[in-house]
C-alpha cells in the first residue's frame, strides 16, 4: 500500500509545478487593453447618460423601501395573540400592483381571450365590481371564476368601476358556452352602450338583460363581463332590441 501512496504524492507535485509556472507566464504578458471603465476615472458616473437610469431606479427604489406598508408594521394589527389581516386594504393594493396580471392569467386558464378575441389580449385595467342581489345573503359577488346560481342571477346585477369625468363606457356580459345551434356564436345576455362615467344605470340599454339560461347536462356555462373604453358618443340605433328580446 506504500507505493501507491508515494506515487500519487509525485502525482501532485508535478501538477502544483506546472499551474506555478503557468502563472509565471501570465504575469509577463502584455495587459490586453484597457481595465474595465478606465476611461470614467475621474469623472462623476451619475452625469453619464449610461448610468442615469441606476440613478433613477435606486432613488425610486429607495423611496418605496421607506412607505410604511402594512406588512411591514403587522404589529398594530396584533391583538390578543391574533393577528387580524385588514382586508380591504389587500385587496386595494393587490388592485393596484399584480391585480391585473392575475386576472388576465384566469382570464386565459378558462380561455376567454382564444374564445372571444381570437388571438388577441390584453390586461384589463379597470377593476370591475359586480353584484347580483340576493333576497335571502344580500349581495351576491361575481369574482373571477366563481359559481353563480341561475336562480341567483335572475335580475341584472350591480355593476360599479371607477371611472373619469366625461368618459364614456360599454357594458357586454355574454356566454360563449350557451348556444344551442352554433358551437363557434354565443348569446349576448346583456349590453350597454354610451355609459356616462360609472353611471350603468343612464347608459343606452342597447340588449336588455337576458338572465342565464344553461340547458341541462350542458355543465357550467362561462358567463363573461367586459367594459370597454369609448372613444366618443356612438350610434346604437341600427343595434337596438326590443324589450322582451
Amino acid at each position: 500500500m506504500a507505493s501507491p501512496l508515494a506515487s500519487c504524492a509525485r502525482g501532485q507535485v508535478q501538477i502544483v509545478r506546472f499551474l506555478s509556472n503557468s502563472a509565471a507566464l501570465c504575469k509577463r504578458a502584455a495587459p490586453l487593453g484597457p481595465l474595465p471603465n478606465e476611461q470614467f476615472e475621474g469623472q462623476d458616473v451619475e452625469s453619464l447618460e449610461k448610468y442615469r437610469s441606476f440613478t433613477r431606479y435606486y432613488r425610486v427604489a429607495e423611496k418605496e423601501q421607506k412607505k410604511l406598508h402594512w406588512w411591514k408594521s403587522f404589529k398594530q394589527y396584533q391583538e390578543a395573540g391574533k393577528v387580524k389581516i385588514p382586508l380591504d386594504e389587500v385587496r386595494a393594493e393587490w388592485e393596484k400592483s399584480s391585480g391585473p396580471y392575475g386576472i388576465q392569467r384566469v382570464a386565459e386558464h378558462y380561455g376567454v381571450y382564444k374564445d372571444l378575441f381570437g388571438e388577441a389580449t390584453f390586461v384589463p385595467r379597470v377593476t370591475l365590481r359586480v353584484h347580483y342581489r340576493n333576497d335571502e345573503e344580500g349581495l351576491l359577488p361575481v369574482y373571477y371564476g366563481n359559481v353563480v346560481a341561475a336562480s341567483e342571477a335572475f335580475a341584472p346585477p350591480e355593476v360599479t368601476f371607477e371611472a373619469e369625468e366625461g368618459s364614456l363606457w360599454t357594458l357586454l356580459l355574454t356566454n360563449p358556452d350557451g348556444h344551442l345551434r352554433e358551437t363557434e356564436s354565443e348569446y349576448v345576455h346583456w349590453l350597454v352602450g354610451n355609459i356616462p362615467g360609472s353611471q350603468v344605470l343612464s347608459g343606452e340599454e342597447i340588449c336588455h338583460y337576458f338572465p342565464p339560461f344553461p340547458a341541462k347536462g350542458t355543465g357550467y356555462h362561462r358567463h363573461v363581463f367586459i367594459l370597454f373604453k369609448q372613444e366618443g358618443p356612438i350610434d346604437f340605433k341600427d343595434e337596438l332590441r326590443p324589450n322582451p328580446w
